[in-house]
């Protein structure tokens, strides 16, 4: 039985989570999630609560020396697993344990940073994935021991990608991470060489110097979680997935709200997006 201990905070580690524990190989000796930060945003702990079996749980704000919890270093286990965790795992409790792992979602060295789904679809990708690679002491640049692969079409946005890749590790990792243990998998360094970047994802607002294709990845690229938006004087709408549609002959920039959603055109292509009800988003 490989003994485990979980660090991980958002809903794709919670899918991982219970894959480990319905696996009869794994035991979770501790999970390491997020601090509340209210209901409805802390799905790990949310979780856990529900779960009969008891698991040590810690809600650290910082991992550094004089902040984590004491008895995280009294834990040992086979393997240390991070995944959608946000803290970096200093040295000390990635060597309690014989392996120190984690699972992130693009194919490395591609889109390294906190916000790899965005960035691929906002770039227009054709495919990603989730990297099994070794935790060290920057984010993301440990060797690699898998990778699986997951399509991407015009149609993708960052809702449906989460789920999917979610979806993909809990059904992918367990079976690799038992065997990685026992010796089967062999790592290799990333290239640097083809290194990218996946910084916080900031771009929201849809605008004129944007074409049609990229105001169509922009929407994608943030729906549902917070939607791109397009701003008319104190008046904002935010917009949902659209659909190509028949140019109506104007010339220019046209944006304009429709009893069918909302509507843009820039003299070369049509689309008619999706129009959202304002609750809940800024």
């Amino acid at each position: 039985m490989v003994s485990v201990v979980f660090y991980g905070s958002y809903p794709m580690s919670l899918d991982l989570l219970k894959a480990l524990d319905q696996d009869s190989r794994f035991e979770l000796k501790a999970v390491v999630t997020a601090p509340e930060q209210g209901a409805g945003n802390r799905p790990v702990l949310d979780w856990l609560s529900k779960v009969p079996r008891g698991y040590p749980v810690f809600t650290p704000h910082s991992l550094s020396e004089d902040k984590r919890p004491a008895k995280l270093l009294e834990i040992e286990c086979d393997l240390v697993l991070a995944c959608a965790y946000s803290l970096l795992i200093p040295a000390e409790l990635r060597q309690k344990a014989d392996f120190a792992l984690n699972l992130h979602p693009s194919l490395l060295p591609e889109l390294r940073g906190a916000d790899p789904l965005r960035w691929v679809i906002w770039q227009g990708g054709e495919k990603t994935g989730v990297s099994l690679l070794e935790l060290s002491d920057r984010f993301d640049g440990g060797c690699i021991y898998a990778q699986w692969e997951y399509p991407l079409d015009d149609k993708t946005d960052l809702g449906s990608l989460y789920l999917g890749l979610s979806q993909l590790t809990a059904a992918k990792a367990p079976n690799a991470l038992f065997d990685l243990v026992n010796g089967m998998f062999a790592p290799r360094k990333q290239d640097e060489t083809q290194a990218t970047q996946a910084p916080p994802f900031s771009e929201r607002q849809v605008h004129s110097g944007l074409s049609l294709e990229e105001i169509d990845r922009l929407v994608r690229a943030n729906y549902p979680f917070s939607p791109a938006y397009f701003q008319r004087a104190k008046e904002r709408y935010y917009l949902g997935p659209g659909r190509k549609t028949q140019l109506t002959g104007q010339t220019g920039f046209v944006a304009r709200k429709t009893k069918d959603g909302f509507f843009i055109e820039d003299g070369k292509e049509a689309y008619l997006f999706s129009l959202l009800k304002k609750e809940g988003f800024k």
